[in-house]
């Protein structure tokens, strides 16, 4: 709804917003849910190669529960991009979800980690090899999972 930015060089800036959600449904039990919270993105370009970014946000998800009519998601994370040489770039994302089903008693901590190597071979063709984990754990039951994936690929680019 309402939010500022602070730049203190054109390498480093903090964006700083109140978000207001609000959503209705269509549900016998919770008919609206409405909340605030204190969104924040921050830039940080250290070298020309690197870039950096961290992200507090809150904000409603489609519900992963068989009961809940939406999740509620407080979610912060991390970034960056490297270019370690050219043609060679390193990302990575790491994030941590508080999620909330709203409409059942079901709730999630969640953390997420991405990595990806991608090459650039020509200005039309780049290959990567990418890697994801994730850890679930579901608060009520004390259950939890991990998951690993791994993959690679060409991406031809117009």
């Amino acid at each position: 709804v309402a939010g500022d930015r602070l730049q203190l060089d054109k390498d480093f800036r903090i964006d700083v917003g109140y978000r207001h959600n609000f959503r209705e449904f269509d549900d016998p039990v919770i008919t609206s849910d409405n909340n605030g919270f204190i969104d924040v993105n921050m830039f940080w370009k250290p070298f020309d190669n690197l870039r950096l970014t961290a992200v507090v946000e809150r904000y409603y998800d489609e519900s992963t529960s068989s009961f809940g009519v939406i999740d509620d998601v407080k979610s912060y994370g991390v970034t960056f991009d490297w270019t370690v040489m050219p043609r060679w770039r390193l990302a990575g994302t790491t994030y941590f979800d508080d999620e909330t089903a709203l409409g059942d008693i079901i709730h999630y901590h969640k953390l997420t980690s991405t990595m990806s190597l991608t090459h650039d071979v020509n200005d039309h063709l780049e290959l990567f090899v990418s890697g994801l984990t994730k850890w679930v754990d579901e608060t009520v039951s004390d259950e939890n999972y991990e998951r690993f994936k791994i993959g690679t690929g060409a991406r031809w680019k117009f």
